[in-house]
């Protein structure tokens, strides 16, 4: 059996309970292969782990968790921009991806592409209107827009959530 580990997406820890073969997580979704897991895990840096995704990629494009791991991977590396491409194309494949949405909105909003983070969290609200990170997240773009009503209820919502 795989040993638990911390989500690369959202940090949640994903038990040591393999669905098939794939750990999946239960905050955000983003599950890979165990094999897969271990090896991103036993990486000694972001550079290593960004070239064993480039490889996942290349032997899977249309596998949503690699493409978002990816986005991940690049955006704690600083490149933002393809980070935002890799979670869109996550997207593509899974629209159900929560996390993918999610830090797809945290990267729009951190290229200070606000408009755009709002669409991408709105998007996950449709997927799930309850995860208090996200109505964190867009409580925040709101606050950075000025727009204080809404701020304050996504940040409310949120508290809701999670009262933690």
């Amino acid at each position: 059996m795989p040993a638990a580990h911390h989500c690369p997406g959202c940090g949640s820890l994903v038990p040591p309970v393999a669905q098939g073969n794939r750990l999946q997580c239960p905050d955000c979704g983003g599950d890979l292969p165990a094999a897969d897991q271990a090896r991103l895990d036993a990486a000694a840096n972001d550079q290593a782990r960004l070239a064993i995704l480039e490889e996942l990629v290349a032997e899977r494009p249309d596998d949503a968790p690699v493409q978002f791991h990816l986005g991940n991977t690049l955006y704690d590396i600083g490149q933002l921009e393809s980070a935002i491409a890799a979670y869109r194309k996550a997207i593509a494949i899974d629209p159900q991806l929560l996390g993918a949405h999610v830090n797809l909105g945290s990267a729009l909003d951190e290229s200070g592409k606000l408009e755009d983070a709002l669409v991408a969290y709105e998007a996950a609200l449709a997927v799930d209107d309850t995860d208090a990170r996200l109505l964190c997240n867009l409580g925040g773009v709101y606050f950075q827009k000025r727009r204080i009503d809404r701020a304050l209820e996504y940040f409310e919502r949120a508290l809701e959530a999670d009262p933690q």
